[in-house]
């Protein structure tokens, strides 16, 4: 029943245990740190394929739904990890402006037709 899928979350309905929720809350922040170091989300994002880059658009966005989770829409780690994604798809869609984009995936023929 799709009423059934509608009702899905991102994580699971039950309440995590406050101990499993620190845990995942000190490796979320861990992960977008390790982003951050280096511009690290950089090489997860740009690979120069959409199939690759796709995924570390998916990679980077998980992230930043974990740590939205645990720290709040307002917090300075949830709106840097917004950032890294807001400079990546820069990079895909309005590149002239983007800045650094080394190895991000260029337009394809159907960017200027649609």
């Amino acid at each position: 029943h799709i009423s059934e899928a509608m009702v899905l979350g991102f994580l699971p309905a039950a309440d995590l245990a406050p101990d499993r929720r620190t845990l995942l809350a000190e490796e979320a922040l861990g992960e977008l740190q390790s982003l951050q170091k280096d511009d690290s989300w950089r090489h997860a994002m740009f690979y120069r394929s959409y199939y690759w880059s796709g995924k570390g658009f998916q990679k980077v966005a998980t992230v930043c739904l974990l740590i939205e989770e645990f720290f709040g829409a307002e917090s300075n780690h949830t709106r840097d990890c917004a950032t890294m994604l807001a400079k990546g798809f820069r990079c895909m869609f309005d590149r002239k402006h983007a800045g650094d984009c080394a190895n991000a995936p260029e337009g394809s023929f159907y960017d200027e037709q649609w």
